[in-house]
């Protein structure tokens, strides 16, 4: 009896021996090695949570949260994306961000309710910003 009982354990043994895996690591290496939320640009603003480089405020920004929203009034535009622009403390420096543009464009004031730059007018007309170029409106606060 006790060799059979001694066979059945050695037999249940070396099955289960057998199940075991393989000790046969494969070691794979990459050079490119990806991070969430390492994203920085250049000023280490990192785009996935939302900020910008702003020249204007010397400082990574949200946009959305610092800036007046605009939405296109051009139908050439892409309707579903909005422009945006920042101001300096006292209002007399803009910073326009317009979609599909990788910076923002430098405004400056030039009248009562007016900003400028070579390309690109912003004005307030009835507590609403309205942005041209040249004699074409592109987008509007509301």
């Amino acid at each position: 009896m006790k060799k059979i009982v001694f066979f059945l354990m050695s037999a249940t043994f070396l099955v289960l021996q057998s199940c075991q895996p393989k000790d046969n690591k494969i070691e794979v290496t990459t050079d490119e090695t990806k991070v969430v939320g390492a994203d920085a640009d250049a000023h280490g603003c990192k785009a996935s949570a939302g900020f910008t480089w702003s020249e204007l405020k010397q400082n990574c920004i949200r946009i959305f949260e610092d800036g007046v929203q605009m939405t296109a009034v051009d139908s050439s535009l892409d309707q579903s994306i909005a422009a945006y622009v920042v101001f300096n403390a006292d209002s007399s420096k803009g910073e326009l961000f317009i979609p599909n543009e990788n910076n923002g464009f430098l405004l400056a004031k030039s009248g009562a309710q007016t900003w400028v730059n070579s390309t690109y007018q912003l004005s307030v007309t009835d507590k609403h910003f309205m942005l041209k170029r040249g004699a074409t409106s592109l987008y509007q606060s509301h």
